[in-house]
């Protein structure tokens, strides 16, 4: 019972802080997971562009040995 009276007070505490203040007590109780997404968020974007870098460069070089496949074996399927 006195661990519920102690909830309630410190709800009552809490509701007559002022905005700022419990604003930045809201900030500081999930600093931690605001600092997980952004981190996540962060290697998603570093990691996407390091994947796309690497795909494209794999892509160009399948077309270069298409195009020498397909002149080599088959000319007359070559148009420009």
């Amino acid at each position: 019972m006195e661990k519920a009276i102690g909830d309630i007070e410190l709800d009552m505490t809490f509701n007559h802080l002022p905005y700022g203040i419990r604003f930045f007590m809201f900030l500081n109780r999930i600093k931690f997971r605001i600092f997980v997404l952004v981190s996540l968020g962060t290697l998603f974007n570093y990691w996407g562009n390091l994947l796309g870098i690497a795909s494209s460069r794999l892509e160009r070089v399948f077309k270069k040995y298409k195009k020498r496949w397909i002149y080599k074996y088959n000319r007359s399927a070559m148009t420009y």
